[in-house]
């Protein structure tokens, strides 16, 4: 299995998640601005099936997924230097459900998710603000996200992104610090660090879900861990 991390993240971090995954680490770009210029969560969108990317992305890098035989979809929209233009693709797909902004979201998207049920909310920025952990167990950091999946009758689990880093930002979000796979939360961070700690343990724990939190420190918002 393979990793895509922004090669940011802190090398204690990269250190821990190469002991489950191969590691391929997203290089800054010009195409947006610096904050989130190596986020995996802005340049990709994980489908069901595959993979899609924004056209402008470091060839590179899909020459080295390609040679690692993930199955791409090349994007139609180029990530642009501000938001909206930047939320292409920060989409979240689970196997029932897109959840996005979708006045924002990539026609690809749109496309290869057409039998799902769209899950409309006002924040672009979904997928850094949100993880899916099941069909009915999200983590979310964002209060509008968290409304609307209760009143789909979704289990949400609304976590206070006030103390996660992101640089040149007062703060980062939830989603952007995680990555999902085989019923383990991979965290950068500890969550010893937000207020919600014991309340998110206890949730988890009840969904056999099991956390790994790749360093002791502050949360980090790495743009999300995204699996394949």
């Amino acid at each position: 299995m393979l990793s895509i991390i922004d090669h940011r993240i802190p090398e204690i971090a990269k250190e821990k998640l190469s002991k489950y995954f191969e590691l391929v680490e997203l290089p800054s770009s010009t195409e947006t601005y610096e904050s989130i210029s190596a986020h995996p969560d802005i340049f990709f969108c994980k489908t069901n099936d595959a993979l899609i990317y924004a056209p402008n992305i470091d060839n590179n890098i899909i020459n080295i997924l390609e040679k690692k035989g993930v199955s791409l979809i090349k994007g139609k929209s180029s990530i642009g230097k501000k938001y909206p233009e930047s939320a292409y693709y920060n989409a979240l797909i689970t196997e029932n459900h897109l959840i996005h902004n979708i006045k924002f979201t990539d026609p690809s998207i749109l496309g290869i998710t057409a039998g799902l049920e769209q899950i409309k909310v006002n924040q672009g920025y979904t997928r850094c603000n949100l993880i899916g952990l099941s069909e009915n167990l999200f983590l979310t950091s964002d209060l509008g996200i968290h409304q609307i999946l209760l009143e789909q009758k979704l289990n949400s689990f609304f976590i206070n992104p006030e103390k996660i880093h992101l640089s040149g930002f007062k703060n980062g979000f939830f989603g952007g610090c995680c990555g999902f796979y085989e019923n383990r939360l991979f965290v950068l961070g500890s969550l010893k660090y937000i207020t919600e700690q014991d309340e998110l343990k206890k949730n988890l724990e009840k969904n056999n879900i099991e956390i790994v939190e790749l360093f002791n420190g502050p949360l980090f918002d790495g743009g999300s861990i995204i699996i394949i």
